[in-house]
């Protein structure tokens, strides 16, 4: 749910980037941090190529990425984030098993497709900022 800015917006929540391979993903994604964090912003990608296009022409405060994506996976596109701004805010969220993940930085917050409900990731969100 993106929507158009005029000059007397002002937000003053998160601007999120939210990435997954899945459509369906992307969009409960959208609907999730639009109705829980009303006063942020999201903005969705279909991978990381794309979200490393997107972080590199607008500002974002979190990075929410799933890990097993065609092309560049998460942990790459972590990596990346990380490469710019070893402090940048990231959670992940995926499929894949907790032991994998926690390969990255202890800092990443980390919500199990499946496992956790919405109230987790918007929490994790939340807090990772």
């Amino acid at each position: 749910m993106v929507t158009a800015l005029n000059s007397a917006t002002v937000l003053t929540g998160p601007r999120i980037l939210a990435v997954d391979d899945d459509p369906l993903t992307r969009h409960l994604m959208d609907i999730v941090f639009s109705t829980y964090i009303p006063n942020g912003s999201v903005t969705v990608a279909h991978g990381a190529e794309r979200a490393i296009e997107l972080m590199a022409s607008s500002e974002f405060d979190v990075l929410v990425t799933d890990i097993d994506m065609p092309g560049l996976s998460g942990f790459e596109l972590i990596d990346r984030v990380r490469e710019e701004n070893p402090k940048f805010p990231i959670v992940i969220h995926s499929g894949n098993g907790k032991d994998r993940m926690r390969t990255v930085a202890p800092d990443v917050q980390i919500v199990e497709k499946g496992r956790a409900g919405i109230k987790s990731l918007v929490e994790a969100v939340l807090a990772a900022i």
